[in-house]
Order: structure tokens, then C-alpha cells, then sequence
């Protein structure tokens, strides 16, 4: 007797004594096969060509098929000391002599600096932050938002002093 691949699965002979079906088996053991030969290898390249390692090793474009990894990987130093620094940038940055639009604007690349580098920061500690480094003549209204019962978002916060800004401005230029 011969070593071939036996027309039946179950049973594993070519006679098909225990009767069982004979097409169902084998045609699903093809499948099988075809799926061993065709679909797995082709999973595996799909697979090294979604990941790093795998763009490198196969040279494949990565800067033209995915641009935002190439983007966050040049952008995003991950470093401790830059998150250390942005961090003491965000605590210790005065509005000092700028208007309050450059301060803000500043302030919100910082957060944003962060965030890019996987360290966020809320709305609400910005807003200490942003407060807490205004001068002595955003007093009344810093006082009023700590005592406020309502969150106020960062656009709103902006809005807030943008006006507030205005008409200190407007008050030194009627008083003499």
C-alpha cells in the first residue's frame, strides 16, 4: 500500500469503509490548504508592512504611506528632561510686558507641546497656571474666577481676559 493523501479526512482511507462523507471533509480540508498557502503568508507581509521594524526591514516608504508617524517620531522628543522643562516653562512664564493674547498663545503651545509628547494637561490646571502668572492688575478678575462654581474652558478663559485686557486699556487712556 502506497503513502498518498487519502481521500477521506475523518477516516483517513481511500475506501471509505465507515461510510463517512467523503466530499464535505476533503473539500474543507482544500480549503484549509489553500488558506496555509495564500491568506497567512499574505497576513504576514500586511503585518511587517504595519510596523516599524517591518517598514525598515522590507524598505518600504514610510514618509509617503504614513506621514504622522514620521511627523510625531520628529516632533515628539519623549525625553524626560524635555517634559521636565515644558512642565517648568508652563509653572514659570509671567505675562510680564506682553499682551495678553502673545501670553496666552504661548501658554496653550506649551500645553500643546505636551500633549504632543503623551503628557496632557487639563483645561483646569492650565487655567491655574495661567492665573496664577498674571500681574496685580488682573487681581479682580483672577478673583473672580476662583470663586466661580462653573468650569470655564480655555477658549472662554481667553475670551475673558482678551476683554478684560481691553478695558485696561481703555481705563488708562481716560484717566490721565
Amino acid at each position: 500500500m502506497g503513502i498518498g493523501i487519502p481521500v477521506c479526512v475523518q477516516c483517513g482511507t481511500k475506501s471509505n469503509p465507515c461510510r463517512c462523507k467523503v466530499v464535505g471533509p476533503t473539500v474543507g480540508f482544500l480549503a484549509f490548504a489553500a488558506a496555509a498557502m495564500v491568506e497567512w503568508p499574505m497576513g504576514a507581509m500586511v503585518y511587517i508592512f504595519r510596523h516599524m521594524k517591518g517598514r525598515r526591514i522590507m524598505a518600504h516608504p514610510a514618509a509617503v504611506v504614513y506621514p504622522t508617524e514620521r511627523l510625531t517620531s520628529s516632533f515628539a522628543s519623549k525625553s524626560r528632561s524635555r517634559i521636565i522643562s515644558l512642565k517648568s516653562k508652563l509653572a514659570k512664564n509671567p505675562k510680564g510686558n506682553r499682551s495678553i493674547t502673545d501670553f496666552l498663545n504661548e501658554m496653550r503651545s506649551i500645553v500643546d507641546e505636551l500633549a504632543l509628547v503623551q503628557n496632557p494637561i487639563h483645561d483646569e490646571d492650565l487655567l491655574v497656571h495661567i492665573l496664577s502668572q498674571l500681574g496685580e492688575e488682573y487681581s479682580s478678575i483672577k478673583a473672580a474666577l476662583k470663586v466661580s462654581d462653573q468650569p470655564i474652558s480655555y477658549p472662554e478663559l481667553f475670551d475673558k481676559l482678551v476683554d478684560f485686557e481691553r478695558s485696561l486699556k481703555e481705563a488708562e487712556t481716560v484717566t490721565p
